[in-house]
C-alpha cells in the first residue's frame, strides 16, 4: 500500500523525501556508535574517580586504624597502665555488687550529660575503685580525648 503511494509521488517529493531518509540513516549511523562510544567513556570515569575515592579511604582508614594500634601498644607498655588496672582490680573486687554499682555511680548518677558522662573524674563513694578512678581517669581521659575516641 505504501509503495502503491511512493510510485505516485513525483520525483519532485520523491529526492527530498529520499535525502532526509538518507540523513536519518547515516544520523542514526554516527550517532548510535557515538553515543555508545561517549556513554562507555563516561562510565569508565566514573569507575577510575569511584576507585580513587576508595582507595583514599582504604588508605585512610588504615592509618587511622593503626594509629589506634599504636595508641594501643603504647598504652599496654605504659607502666602507668599497669598499676591503674591493678588499682581498679582491687577497687571493682572490694565491692560485693561492682558491675551495678559502677553503673549506677558512674553512669546513671553521672551528672554529666550523655556524651560527657567520661568527664566524672570519680564518683563520691569514698571505695577504692573511685579512689583509683580520681587518680588515672585524667591521664586516659586526656588521651581519649586528644585522640578522638569519645
Amino acid at each position: 500500500m505504501s509503495l502503491l503511494r511512493l510510485s505516485s509521488l513525483s520525483i519532485a517529493a520523491k529526492i527530498p523525501a529520499l535525502v532526509v531518509g538518507a540523513s536519518v540513516v547515516i544520523a542514526a549511523g554516527i550517532g548510535i556508535p557515538a553515543y555508545n562510544s561517549a556513554s562507555h567513556e563516561a562510565h569508565q570515569e566514573i569507575d577510575m574517580k569511584f576507585g580513587a575515592v576508595l582507595n583514599g579511604r582504604s588508605a585512610a582508614l588504615k592509618d587511622y586504624l593503626t594509629s589506634i594500634e599504636e595508641d594501643l601498644r603504647i598504652l599496654a607498655a605504659s607502666p602507668l597502665t599497669h598499676v591503674a588496672l591493678r588499682s581498679f582490680h582491687a577497687g571493682y573486687d572490694a565491692m560485693p555488687n561492682a558491675a551495678a554499682d559502677l553503673q549506677k555511680l558512674y553512669i546513671d548518677d553521672n551528672p554529666n550529660p550523655l556524651g560527657e558522662k567520661h568527664k566524672l573524674d570519680a564518683a563520691d563513694d569514698g571505695s577504692l575503685y573511685s579512689a583509683a578512678h580520681a587518680k588515672y581517669h585524667d591521664a586516659f581521659r586526656t588521651l581519649l580525648e586528644e585522640r578522638g575516641y569519645y
